[in-house]
């Protein structure tokens, strides 16, 4: 069982003028029975100032379904819906009662879901959301701006377990705003309702979507290229 959790933690610097939105997300889904599984998608867009183009989250949230033994196309018309989403503030929890937040600090979360039908195979499925783009503040990205995300997850096939799975799914969203050089504590911890044995890993955030289209319809299949690390930052150091 694998779950992909791209969350992307911004360094702020000076601000540009044509920011844009995307902070991060999570693809997760759960079996219901027969050949229905439940996808649920969260995505988190900056609300506050940086994001000058008042970009929203997206009115249909197109989902790619890829058959993972070949990469072939399984459903592009799979799409989930904002009027039925569930969009709220994340809440900012301060640990230093002596840290003073940046004006108009804003991030918000849109839950979207919706069931598809997945018929057992040997080798299961890939499900994909893409969306650019990042906010130019980040400074560990080269051109955040133009690198755009990617979050997907895997269904695996007959040949990789038996019976059915559902995806583990994170319980906390990292903190919206930390003191500098100040130690703080966050509980990265997944839940699995199968029950199964969780291995946790860094890795380096997916690229997906572009400038020129921002959201794909349907997003593209994997393997997915990682972002492009400004100098001095890899995916072993990600930040300072």
């Amino acid at each position: 069982m694998r779950i992909f959790f791209w969350t992307f933690l911004l360094v702020i610097h000076a601000l540009r003028l044509n920011a844009t939105h995307v902070v991060g997300g999570e693809i997760s889904y759960e079996y219901l029975g027969g050949t229905q599984y439940r996808i649920t998608l969260k995505v988190y867009r900056d609300c506050g100032p940086t994001n000058v183009n008042g970009t929203g989250f997206d009115e249909n949230a197109s989902i790619g379904i890829y058959l993972s033994g070949n990469g072939a196309l399984y459903d592009g018309n799979f799409s989930l819906s904002l009027s039925s989403a569930v969009v709220s503030e994340v809440p900012i929890a301060l640990e230093n009662p002596c840290f003073i937040l940046p004006d108009g600090l804003c991030v918000e979360r849109a839950v979207y879901s919706g069931v598809v039908n997945l018929p057992a195979n040997a080798q299961g499925y890939d499900i994909t959301y893409q969306r650019c783009c990042r906010n130019p503040s980040i400074v560990n990205l080269d051109t955040p701006e133009d690198q755009g995300a990617t979050f997907t997850t895997h269904v695996p096939g007959t040949s990789e377990i038996s019976g059915h799975n559902s995806s583990a799914v994170f319980e906390n969203f990292p903190p919206v705003a930390l003191c500098l050089n100040a130690e703080f504590y966050f509980d990265h911890s997944a839940v699995d309702d199968d029950g199964d044995s969780l291995v946790y890993t860094f890795c380096a955030p997916l690229q997906g979507g572009s400038t020129t289209q921002p959201a794909p319809q349907p997003p593209t299949g994997p393997p997915y290229n990682t972002v492009n690390w400004d100098t001095g930052f890899n995916s072993g150091y990600p930040i300072t």
